[in-house]
């Protein structure tokens, strides 16, 4: 009787030579995912800790994009806004604004 793991294995070992080609071969770089998270204006309020009123009315300072009329938040940029602001140098809303729970 022939053990069921040797047709298991020859598959396994098949397969792993055919990403092997399929890597080698490969003529352009495989590109890493860097999909960004957008949020809309009640997840950034929600994210900024703000009322949703708040985020729009101060989008001048929140980095924001705006299609066909809709305000879209980008979280990595409002991490990278909230690590940023610094008291002295700029007004930040954040400091005088906090949403009500």
């Amino acid at each position: 009787m022939d053990n069921p793991f040797d047709a298991f294995n020859k598959r396994l070992d098949n397969l792993e030579r055919m990403i092997g080609l399929l890597l080698h071969n490969q003529s352009t770089p495989v590109v890493q995912n860097t999909s960004k998270r957008y949020l809309n204006s009640k997840e950034a309020a929600e994210f900024l800790n703000l009322s949703v009123g708040t985020v729009r009315n101060n989008s001048h300072i929140i980095p924001h994009h705006k299609r066909n009329g809709k305000l879209y938040f980008i979280q990595d940029e409002l991490v990278q806004y909230l690590e940023s602001s610094d008291d002295r140098s700029e007004p930040s809303i954040l400091k005088y604004k906090r949403r009500k729970k």
